[in-house]
């Protein structure tokens, strides 16, 4: 991959750039050659939308662990919060009433 300096928003918007123009030719060419619409509409079914299902699993196959592992990391502090400040004195710490 060649190193580039631009920074990364700017790579996204060329690239969303790079999209609309792109499908703004494919509909242009659709009107002069309906068959060729038909076939990038294929492409798009059978290429593109697997694509994308792949991408979405892998990325919530990444998401939901890390959400569910957070989320038991606070359970576990407020619970460990909460037996220290029990078993520490009958008169709670200013500290113990935040939680």
């Amino acid at each position: 991959m060649a190193e580039t300096n631009r920074p990364l928003a700017n790579r996204i918007l060329y690239g969303l750039l790079f999209g609309v123009v792109a499908g703004l030719a494919t509909l242009g060419l659709g009107q002069y050659s309906p068959a060729s619409l038909e076939f990038m509409r294929k492409v798009s079914t059978n290429v593109f939308d697997p694509l994308g299902q792949v991408f979405l699993r892998l990325l919530f196959f990444v998401v939901i662990p890390l959400v569910f592992a957070s989320l038991a990391l606070i359970g576990s502090v407020r619970s460990l919060a909460g037996r220290s400040r029990s078993s520490s004195s009958t008169w709670p710490s200013p500290s113990a009433w935040v939680c």
